[in-house]
């Protein structure tokens, strides 16, 4: 099992508790990586306009039931997901570039711009099913 979605970096501060998305395109990929761990591959997209200082991929193992994914919903200025590990305590957070279609099909009752759509929470249970413990 495989997903892809669109997905840039957010720099999160302890201290003053603020996401800040981090300028550049990028594309998450998840993928099952035997022995029942799931490997998370972000990349970049093209080429940023400004100059950042992330790395253009970064790789990493997770083990399924050590680490969650969720909606950070006090973000109000995009769609924000954080993967959070439970041994560490450790947090990434990305926020969701791929244009949200039930916003502006809506435009009357136009959703918050941090509103997750059908897309977006669909993506979100699969990540969480990917990482669930086998019984």
């Amino acid at each position: 099992t495989s997903l892809e979605f669109y997905a840039g970096k957010v720099e999160y501060d302890e201290s003053t508790h603020r996401a800040t998305p981090i300028p550049g395109k990028g594309k998450i990929t998840i993928k099952s990586a035997g022995d029942g761990m799931v490997s998370l591959l972000w990349t970049a997209r093209g080429k940023s306009s400004t100059a950042t200082t992330i790395d253009d991929s970064e790789e990493l193992l997770l083990f399924p039931g050590d680490a969650y994914w969720r909606h950070v919903k006090q973000c109000g200025t995009g769609r924000v997901i954080m993967l959070k590990f439970k041994s560490s305590g450790d947090r990434m957070m990305f926020w969701l570039q791929k244009p949200n279609e039930d916003n502006e099909d809506n435009v009357e009752n136009k959703l918050d711009v941090a509103q997750l759509s059908k897309d977006d929470e669909e993506i979100l249970v699969k990540l969480n099913e990917m990482l669930k413990e086998e019984e």
